[in-house]
């Protein structure tokens, strides 16, 4: 089991942004060897406070 703590700048379901991030979420999620502990956030592809909506956003409609 990998037990692991995901940084990003998720910015999935923004239009003209990246998706790369949330894919990646997705992936970590789906995995039956990953313990996902913890989920950091960053700006990057768009402002903190965009990523953390968009991220929240993700969440709620995953119901983690």
């Amino acid at each position: 089991m990998h037990k692991i703590i995901y940084d990003c700048d998720n910015t999935m379901g923004v239009v003209g942004c990246d998706v790369d991030d949330g894919l990646t979420l997705l992936y970590l999620l789906g995995r039956e060897d990953v313990d996902l502990q913890g989920l950091t956030l960053t700006y990057g592809n768009n402002t903190i406070d965009v990523v953390y909506e968009t991220t929240m956003n993700m969440i709620k409609e995953l119901n983690l």
